[in-house]
């Protein structure tokens, strides 16, 4: 995973001014980790960076006083992975392939290095510790790291903005002016959410892309770009206009793309969460699989995946024979594939309730009483408060406690299942040994996994579903 990582990143760094993109073909190995090593130096040397790393460090703060350390004060890499991944989808809806964690805290930490560092080689760990005189992973160091895999995406878009530029056959020397500023930047979102540039090779795939983003997403584009106009200072001061561009500005406007998309894409995420509460049995976060497949031949959203393939992604209730909600809503087949470092997935909400326990409590383990009250007062998308947790829920989080000496363990599954067990609808059920295989696409899974069958359901198979369930419910009437 981290050679591929690393081609993906190697693919798209730029060489100073030129905006010319490196292509990994022309990279050996060597020449690959010198560009990324070169990257991550020059985020610890370059005095502009300090206020953005000192950012960085306030938004890991939080979380990282809550994490175990080691002799030399420092994170472990296990730590760090998770520190990292909360960063990213936290901040801009980013999911980083090797950042995903899957299990306990402990479980973790107990893995090989090797296991642990698909996100990070070991050349890169050295080259960190060296740097800075360490040993493990400090909070300036974390926040140096989030400032490098930043970098390396920035010019990734700035590349993919410079290879639209000779497609277009625009000057990237000079000004642009609105109409050609307003179709590079929409053509740019057609290949951002076509899964990157591979899929689109010619202005006439491009136009065939750009035909299906809808009026909500161009005018989010239109805003993006006066907004950065406007902070940079790049509008006409006596007509407002802010619909020129040249390619510095062109560059912020698509890394300012890529940071914000995440979040206005929240609404789908709400709308897909909506329509499977509208369909769940009762208010436990389940929706049985009938339902599902009848949905998803009514409504507006695809839902055929195969009962194997929900199962591998951590989003089938076995026992129940049903979807769970929070599961599927953050799975892969709900993540948009924009980068080759990155996928856009739907929040994680239940790692918002987390921080501010973390916030909270400054401290990595708490007693249940306070994490009780903590609890009673701490709202989600569907649970109002005050509220009085259930016995059961109390004495649940007591069995946790007794077996860790008295206190419980923010970072832990067990705590995570607990944590389930009280927002439902909002926190994943940590996934069973060996059943998660990481964000995979149909085609992925297939390949991985060798099964004949297919990862979704057929149409007709779909239909059968629908049928049979409004039949049902015609005879309940």
């Amino acid at each position: 995973m981290a050679v591929l990582v690393l081609l993906g990143f190697a693919s798209t760094l730029v060489h100073g001014n030129a905006h010319t993109a490196i292509s990994p073909h022309s990279m050996n190995t060597r020449e690959m980790r010198k560009a990324v090593l070169s990257e991550l130096t020059g985020n610890f040397r370059r005095g502009h960076e300090e206020e953005h790393l000192l950012e960085l460090e306030e938004a890991l703060r939080p979380m990282y006083v809550t994490m175990a350390k080691n002799e030399h004060g420092s994170v472990g890499y296990a730590e760090a992975r998770y520190a990292m991944h909360r960063l990213f989808v936290q901040q801009h809806g980013w999911t980083i392939a090797g950042l995903e964690p899957w299990g306990d805290a402990a479980e973790d930490a107990a893995m090989p290095a090797a296991a642990l560092m698909k996100w990070m080689p070991s050349y890169l760990v050295d080259a960190v510790e060296k740097l800075m005189g360490t040993h493990g992973v400090s909070l300036r160091e974390l926040a140096v790291l989030a400032a490098t895999f930043e970098d390396l995406i920035h010019k990734e878009a700035a590349g993919r903005l410079d290879e639209l530029y000779n497609m277009m056959d625009l000057p990237t020397t000079e000004t642009i002016g609105a109409s050609d500023s307003e179709k590079l930047i929409s053509y740019y979102m057609a290949m951002y959410t076509s899964g990157g540039n591979e899929t689109v090779r010619t202005v006439q795939d491009i136009e065939e892309r750009k035909a299906g983003l809808d009026k909500r997403t161009m005018k989010w584009l239109r805003e993006v770009r006066h907004r950065i106009m406007e902070k940079e200072s790049q509008c006409d001061v006596r007509s407002g206009e802010c619909d020129k561009l040249d390619f510095p500005a062109a560059t912020r406007v698509v890394e300012e793309i890529g940071e914000k998309y995440g979040p206005f894409n929240d609404g789908l995420c709400h709308d897909l969460k909506n329509t499977l509460m509208h369909i769940e049995e009762g208010q436990n976060g389940l929706v049985p699989l009938t339902s599902f497949y009848a949905e998803g031949v009514k409504g507006s959203w695809n839902f055929s995946e195969t009962a194997d393939y929900l199962r591998d992604l951590g989003a089938l209730d076995e026992s129940k024979n049903s979807v769970i909600i929070p599961n599927y809503v953050s799975s892969r087949p709900n993540c948009l594939t924009a980068s080759t470092i990155y996928m856009v997935c739907c929040r994680n909400e239940c790692e918002s309730m987390l921080a501010h326990l973390e916030q909270e409590l400054s401290t990595s383990s708490a007693v249940p009483g306070r994490i009780v009250e903590l609890i009673e007062t701490l709202p989600s998308d569907t649970v109002a408060t005050p509220r009085k947790l259930s016995d059961t829920l109390i004495q649940g989080l007591g069995e946790i406690a007794v077996e860790n000496d008295g206190w419980v363990s923010l970072h832990s599954k067990s705590f995570a299942t607990w944590m389930h067990q009280a927002y439902p609808r909002e926190c994943p059920r940590p996934h069973s040994p060996g059943s998660s295989l990481g964000p995979q696409t149909p085609d992925e899974w297939l390949k991985d996994v060798a099964k004949p069958e297919a990862s979704v359901v057929s149409r007709e198979e779909l239909v059968e579903v629908h049928d049979i369930v409004h039949d049902h419910a015609v005879v309940m009437v």
